[in-house]
């Protein structure tokens, strides 16, 4: 593990670990005394760091996920999804965990349907002219989910 090389002057302490150097403006010796703040500090500026993604990083990612299909499935299998409608979950409600009121409600939670995800998606294969959207990235998220719960199911 590394070590820390703190520094103190003033109203400032700088951490540096390995590549991570944190600033901390405290009016006191806080973070001399209580490693945790630090700690804590860390977690945050690794997260920062790995919050984002390249699409080359999405390539690799991609590919990786086509290799062990083509693995475990075959490379011209055609595998069975189970489910039929699914509840599509906006970003912006992930970090919502109350269960709604209404939790049928389609203006609390949209549904999404698997069958036409396939039939929109295989439009892409079927016809040149037809471009990638954003919505296509919904549609294929929801494919690749339902694969990962027939393989490793959510209990």
């Amino acid at each position: 593990m590394p070590t820390a090389n703190i520094k103190h002057s003033g109203d400032c302490a700088l951490q540096s670990i390995g590549t991570f150097t944190i600033n901390y403006l405290y009016l006191d010796t806080e973070l001399l005394l209580n490693p945790l703040r630090f700690i804590s500090a860390k977690r945050w500026l690794q997260f920062k760091e790995m919050s984002g993604i390249k699409v080359s990083e999405l390539k690799k990612i991609f590919e990786k996920i086509i290799e062990k299909l083509e693995f475990e499935y075959g490379n011209d299998s055609e595998m069975e999804l189970k489910t039929i409608t699914y509840r599509l979950i906006p970003t912006e409600k992930w970090n919502k965990f109350e269960k709604p009121e209404d939790w049928y409600s389609a203006s609390e939670i949209d549904q999404g349907d698997l069958q036409d995800d396939v039939m929109e998606l295989k439009k892409m294969i079927s016809d040149d002219e037809r471009i990638a959207t954003f919505v296509d990235f919904d549609r294929l998220a929801s494919i690749l989910r339902e694969i990962s719960q027939i393989e490793n199911p959510i209990e």
